[in-house]
């Protein structure tokens, strides 16, 4: 009877938790709480000081690119001024070669004469040399543009051709004018404007068409007061029939500055 008490003290004993470990399993679950607390708080520190950093840095950074486009564009600006000066100091130089040489670059023009003689530069921008040549003063404060000068420009210069004989030169007429109109001017760029000029012309031959042409694109009218720059823009011409006598339509632009 007392061994089965004994026994029964014994298993009881053992199947009942000391109060020493119960204090020991609370203490290590408290502690993982603690553990996990802190590693909460130190994973929002860090979201705080990266979104601290952020903040310090995007608006940093944005300044930073906008000081680099500044400076880039100021270089730019600076790179452009310098060719810009370069252009300009070499076409005036161009255009003081233009002016002391005139004569002779209407006489090469016109007349095929002394052309080996000129200036390289010439030479090489006689387009240029032509624009600037022939470019005029249209402008009229009364009736916005001198059509004075532009009508007697195609009738004394555009429609007649010269003719070099025995070392003279005369003028013959290469077509007869029917009609012409003028558009609306319109500005080109600053003081530079065009306008548009239809003319209806009869030809007896493709060769009086051909000497009307060459007159707008490559000759030089020897009047300074009645030049004038064109553009063909269209002509109404039967190929087909070039050796009969037709009446062409014809559109250009003239071009001309305004003081």
């Amino acid at each position: 009877m007392e061994n089965n008490e004994i026994i029964n003290r014994l298993m009881s004993e053992t199947s009942t938790s000391s109060p020493l470990e119960s204090d020991d399993e609370v203490s290590i679950s408290d502690a993982r709480v603690v553990s996990i607390r802190y590693k909460i708080y130190v994973i929002v520190l860090l979201f705080l000081l990266l979104f601290g950093v952020l903040d310090y840095l995007l608006p940093t950074w944005d300044k930073w690119m906008s000081l680099r486009d500044t400076s880039t564009n100021k270089e730019f600006q600076i790179t452009s001024f310098d060719q810009k000066k370069l252009q300009y100091d070499q076409d005036k130089a161009l255009i003081t070669k233009i002016e002391s040489n005139e004569n002779a670059i209407v006489a090469c023009l016109n007349y095929k004469q002394g052309c080996k003689d000129l200036d390289q530069d010439l030479k090489n921008n006689f387009s240029f040399v032509r624009s600037y040549l022939q470019l005029n003063n249209l402008y009229d404060p009364k009736m916005e543009i001198n059509e004075k000068i532009l009508l007697t420009n195609i009738n004394e210069y555009l429609l007649k051709t010269i003719v070099s004989t025995g070392g003279q030169q005369s003028k013959t007429r290469n077509g007869t004018v029917n009609s012409i109109s003028f558009g609306e001017p319109k500005v080109v760029v600053s003081q530079l404007y065009s306008i548009p000029v239809r003319l209806s012309a009869t030809f007896e031959t493709k060769d009086e068409l051909l000497a009307f042409i060459e007159n707008v694109d490559k000759n030089i009218l020897e009047n300074k007061a009645y030049r004038i720059l064109y553009k063909i823009d269209e002509i109404g011409y039967d190929i087909m029939n070039y050796d009969k006598e037709q009446t062409v339509d014809i559109r250009m632009h003239a071009f001309y500055y305004k003081e």
